[in-house]
């Protein structure tokens, strides 16, 4: 939708028609479907519950549009809409002040709300830069470790080597789908393909982020570690896509 959408839109999100202080902006109608997407992730973590989805969408829709038509006030108006959602919740919402109290105080109850966050954490220092070794670790102390926290038991047994290894694999497949989408000649299919390639980066970040404190923790899965049979289908989906599209193309028979 957003790679069709921006391609189809590009003229009028690239011409602002007006000034609002710093930011240049297309008539409202042009940028609501996008401030709708927006809406419908902050929604998808109140009433779902579901942070790691709804930092996903929200994540891909803001970078796919800036990568569409190359405009900062829409990365700023998106923070300002995400920063103003974020206070809301944390003031209405109790689950939302469980959550962000867990990644700012772990330590504050790590035999209860944030037990799977401290035992991440241990698993990930008693690592350290070589790892105790393949099955040498203790995995089956971090709840759920096979879906959320896997990179957690990999960093423990494989260390911080191991560890960068998996994040350049996934930069790698990064930097080879935007490769495709730079080889495209109709900016709809350049965007589907960096949308594509940005999805698993985002999506690898968002949880890693999560099990090092680094963001508060999500449940979404590592793409093509964590167990899950939806998650490795969407996952080669995407694989499906870019593949498809670094496909060498058909001239036409004259």
């Amino acid at each position: 939708f957003l790679a069709a959408y921006l391609a189809d839109h590009h003229a009028v999100l690239t011409l602002p028609a007006r000034r609002v202080a710093f930011l240049h902006l297309p008539p409202v109608r042009f940028i609501a479907p996008l401030v709708a997407l927006w809406g419908l992730s902050v929604l998808m973590f109140v009433i779902a519950h579901d942070l790691g989805a709804a930092l996903f969408f929200f994540g891909m829709a803001v970078v796919m549009t800036y990568m569409g038509t190359g405009r900062k006030s829409y990365v700023f108006l998106a923070g300002v809409f995400i920063l103003a959602a974020a206070a809301l919740s944390y003031m209405l919402f109790g689950h939302v002040r469980v959550r962000f109290d867990i990644w700012m105080h772990p330590w504050a109850d790590p035999n209860g709300m944030s037990y799977q966050i401290v035992q991440s954490l241990f698993a990930i220092g008693s690592g350290g830069v070589w790892g105790t070794g393949l099955s040498e670790g203790h995995p089956g102390l971090i709840p759920e470790v096979h879906t959320d926290f896997i990179f957690s038991a990999i960093a423990e047994e494989f260390g911080l080597i191991g560890a960068v290894f998996v994040l350049m694999a996934y930069a790698l497949l990064f930097w080879r789908g935007i490769q495709i989408a730079l080889r495209q000649t109709r900016m709809e299919e350049t965007l589907l393909a960096a949308g594509a390639a940005v999805a698993l980066l985002l999506q690898a970040f968002i949880i890693v982020a999560g099990v090092t404190k680094l963001l508060p923790l999500t449940g979404i899965t590592l793409p093509f570690v964590s167990y899950g049979g939806s998650s490795m289908a969407a996952s080669f989906v995407f694989l499906g896509i870019l593949t498809a599209l670094s496909a060498p193309r058909k001239e036409a028979a004259s």
